[in-house]
Formats: structure tokens, C-alpha cells, sequence
């Protein structure tokens, strides 16, 4: 039985490209297509980012509300401008304007958040020199989504079982042991 069967993602993502690279990342990890769901992001009103901090509050809502099944959330949001602490501190605040609990430790909602764009993850993850402080979204031209993702899995996988063996970039590192919220729920899917 594959790793993700029985188990549930519902996707939270800014753009088409993020949406690729999770959808990717989580059939490496084994999750059927017909066991992931993606929250529409194509309303065209205002910024996306806006988008996902009203989103967020209601997908973490709806997860709360089924938590007893076998679902994980992963949202995905690029920093831009900000840090990856900053992004994930304001998602925090705007579940505390909601009236809503923080996310807790063991709830399976992970929040990827690449530094500048996905771009940046994925020329990192082909093997190129990149920082987290370049905008880099115009320089990755067409970079394969699907084995970049196969990398992101890869290293994960590696990290998990030994972390701190390789340098990663300090977003991808967060988005690791946020990952970890998740592999929660694919563990117990598995045989």
C-alpha cells in the first residue's frame, strides 16, 4: 500500500507553480492524486498573498473540524520581502484575529514558505549556488518542477534520519520540520 493512502492533503498555495511543486512533493511521498484537494486560488481578487491570509483562518477551521480523520493541511506561501518567521508569525496572527486557538505541535498543518519565491527552492534544489537574499524569480526559467520535488523529498528523507548532515537553505530547512507535521499522517497510513 503507498505511504500516503488514506490520508487526505488539502492544499493552500498562492500560485500554480507552488501548487506543482507540493502536488509533486507529496506523490514522492506517496500520496494518490485522487486524495489531494487544492483550495481554488485562481478568484483574481486582490494579492495572493491576502488570499491566503483569509484562506487560512477557514481551511484551518475546516481541518479542526475533521481532525479526527486522517488529513494534513500544507500551506504555501512565499516570504517576498519578509522572513520565513515573519510570514508564518503573520498566518499565527491572523488565526488569533479569527478568534482561533494558534496552531498547536501536533496538528498536521505544515506552512512551506520559500525565501523570495519557489523559484529559489527550486534552482537550489537543481543543484545551483543561490541566497535567500536574491530575488531569483525571473532567473529559474523552466526548471523541472517534478524532479526538483523528487530532490525536496529526497533530502528531506535524508535529513529526517540524520539531521544536520547536509547545507540547506535556512527556508527549506523550516519547511523540513514542518514536514514532519505531516509525515505524522503518513505514517499512520501506512501498513
Amino acid at each position: 500500500m503507498p505511504a500516503g493512502r488514506g490520508v487526505r492533503f488539502l492544499i493552500l498555495v498562492e500560485d500554480r507553480k507552488l501548487e506543482r511543486f507540493v502536488r509533486e512533493c507529496l506523490y514522492a511521498l506517496g500520496v494518490h492524486t485522487r486524495e489531494i484537494r487544492v483550495v481554488d486560488y485562481l478568484d483574481g481578487r486582490g494579492s495572493a498573498k491576502q488570499r491566503i491570509d483569509r484562506e487560512y483562518p477557514v481551511q484551518v477551521q475546516a481541518y479542526r473540524r475533521r481532525c479526527s480523520e486522517n488529513i494534513a493541511l500544507i500551506v504555501g506561501t512565499d516570504a517576498d520581502e519578509q522572513t520565513v518567521q515573519q510570514r508564518i508569525s503573520r498566518l499565527g496572527q491572523v488565526l488569533r484575529q479569527a478568534e482561533l486557538e494558534p496552531r498547536a505541535s501536533d496538528e498536521r498543518i505544515a506552512i512551506w514558505v520559500p525565501r523570495w519565491h519557489i523559484e529559489t527552492w527550486l534552482l537550489f534544489l537543481k543543484g545551483h549556488e543561490v541566497d535567500e537574499s536574491t530575488h531569483l524569480k525571473d532567473r529559474a526559467g523552466e526548471v523541472d518542477i517534478k524532479a526538483a520535488a523528487r530532490e525536496f523529498v529526497r533530502r528531506f528523507r535524508q535529513w529526517d534520519q540524520n539531521p544536520g548532515s547536509e547545507q540547506l537553505l535556512p527556508s527549506i530547512l523550516t519547511a523540513f520540520e514542518e514536514t514532519r507535521r505531516i509525515q505524522q499522517a503518513l505514517d499512520r497510513a501506512s501498513p
